[in-house]
């Protein structure tokens, strides 16, 4: 038996405790975590890159037919 340390209250429990008696926080294995981590660390980086495509296609679309109106 080893003794990991809750992700919330920091407390030393059982790796095998499947609820933290300290906080009641539900234990989750590092690698599920790790794992949790990179996918958010994915989507922050791509999430900002996806949002500013989109709006440069949505306003080449609105533009186009307002310079068509003034003829440019």
């Amino acid at each position: 038996m080893a003794l990991i340390t809750c992700s919330e209250c920091k407390r030393e429990i059982s790796d095998q405790a499947t609820v933290c008696p300290g906080c009641g926080v539900h234990i989750e294995k590092n690698i599920n975590k790790r794992a949790q981590a990179t996918l958010e660390k994915v989507i922050l980086k791509i999430l900002p890159v996806a949002i500013f495509i989109i709006v440069i296609i949505f306003l080449e679309s609105v533009s186009k037919p307002i310079f068509r109106i003034f003829g440019l």
